[in-house]
């Protein structure tokens, strides 16, 4: 089975295509891949990409969806043939059935009274819905 549970990708690009009511979002993802040196220290070998496609996306995630962005997806393989002037294609992607932003971060700075108006910076993590 081509089945897949929590999988953690980076967003790359986000496109989205309306077809009358509907919306078809494609979301270029990317995972690294690394190896364990005898150091005990971690080496990048490479970057694997690939498309995964989530229909009527609300724009609420949309909006959201920017690269760099962590996001966890369930979904399976999915290949589709079909033919051109060219020739024939073919595509495997990602068929995204949950999306999941694990964390957005976002640097505020607020002035602390207490410390004669100088300002702090403070990390906040927001939290977002499975869609």
């Amino acid at each position: 089975m081509n089945k897949f549970t929590n999988w953690i990708f980076n967003v790359v690009k986000v496109e989205t295509k309306e077809f009358g009511e509907k919306s078809k979002t494609t979301i270029r993802l990317a995972e690294n891949r690394y190896k364990k040196l005898e150091e005990g220290e971690f080496e990048k070998v490479e970057t694997v990409f690939i498309d995964g496609v989530k229909w009527n996306v609300p724009q609420e995630l949309l909006d959201k969806l920017q690269p760099g962005t962590k996001i966890m997806v369930d979904g399976y393989l999915r290949y589709d043939e079909w033919e051109t002037e060219d020739g024939k294609r073919a595509k495997l992607y990602i068929q995204i059935e949950k999306l999941k932003i694990l964390e957005i971060k976002k640097i505020e700075e607020k002035k602390e009274k207490k410390k004669g108006g100088r300002k702090k910076k403070k990390e906040t993590v927001e939290e977002t819905a499975v869609f």
